[in-house]
């Protein structure tokens, strides 16, 4: 199963954000397992590396966990044509459009948000962490 993750979801699984954080720390393990097949675009790295400045102060623990994220994760490219084409996407925000269209070019099977609303214009299959979960325990 490819899984895209949206950002918000890393980041509520690394800093305990958000009430789905349990879901998400779920989430990051089986893709860590390698029980799904995870992916993220290049541009997140430096968003996640940036938000975590505000829950982890200690540098190296963010540079870890960034080198752990690239262990994980197969990252996908981010080139010209999807920042382009991500332009006239149906999707409000720009950067919810991005992860959008590079999740459409890598035929994902389900793109994983917290921010489900910000995506209801989407042509993939957005879902969120319980409810990846609850599929999973259907599967298994």
């Amino acid at each position: 199963m490819k899984v895209f993750f949206d950002t918000n979801v890393i980041i509520d699984a690394l800093t305990e954000r958000e009430n789905s954080s349990v879901s998400c720390r779920k989430l990051l393990k089986m893709a860590a397992s390698g029980q799904i097949s995870g992916y993220l675009c290049s541009k997140q790295i430096t968003d996640i590396y940036y938000v975590l400045r505000r829950y982890i102060p200690a540098e190296s623990t963010r540079q870890e966990l960034i080198k752990t994220l690239i262990e994980i994760f197969t990252i996908l490219p981010l080139g010209a044509n999807d920042l382009l084409k991500s332009l006239s996407g149906t999707l409000n925000d720009y950067e919810d459009s991005v992860l959008d269209s590079i999740c459409k070019t890598y035929c994902m099977d389900y793109l994983v948000t917290s921010n489900i609303g910000d995506f209801c214009k989407s042509s993939n299959v957005v879902i969120k962490p319980s409810d990846l979960l609850e599929l999973e325990k259907i599967a298994c």
